[in-house]
């Protein structure tokens, strides 16, 4: 299933007829942290910060992936990231921290982690991103976490799912 959302991205960074965004979460019993990576269409996920921003009354312009880029444009990324995902480990919220971000073909990889927290027996996740902006985003959510794997699909009414190991 993991390969077949990676192609699909893959194939679709080129044409861009829909709107998805993938994330990989896994659990490093070495570093003891929730990993997370996302991997969003760069125009989609700009688009949408920006508008937040106007409705609030913000006049932002990330230009990411150009030479111009706004200085804060990560701390921007990471705000919308711990509005529109988040995770309980074992009933308890944690705090994500931004480990960085590269660009690949028109999408953009984002890379946090929830440090400091036991081996996960129950997570909880809500995956709202960009689904206010658009009717048809689909969010993939690959685990691999406590030797299993597994995917779940989020989209417009359907933002939270609970998952056991």
């Amino acid at each position: 299933m993991a390969f077949l959302t990676v192609a699909l991205l893959a194939v679709c960074t080129v044409v861009h007829p829909i709107h998805l965004a993938i994330t990989e979460i896994g659990y490093s019993d070495k570093e003891k942290a929730l990993q997370v990576v996302h991997k969003i269409f760069v125009d989609d996920l700009e688009l949408h910060i920006e508008q937040k921003a106007k409705s609030s009354g913000q006049e932002i312009r990330l230009h990411l992936n150009t030479p111009k880029e706004h200085p804060m444009a990560d701390a921007l990324i990471q705000a919308y990231l711990s509005e529109h995902f988040q995770v309980k480990v074992n009933g308890k919220s944690g705090n994500s921290i931004f480990v960085g971000k590269e660009y690949e073909n028109g999408a953009i990889w984002i890379y946090s982690e929830f440090p400091n927290l036991p081996r996960p027996r129950q997570l909880h996740i809500q995956d709202d991103l960009l689904v206010e902006m658009y009717d048809d985003q689909n969010n993939l959510v690959n685990l691999d976490v406590a030797g299993k794997t597994g995917s779940l699909r989020f989209r417009k009414g359907y933002t939270r799912d609970v998952i056991t190991f």
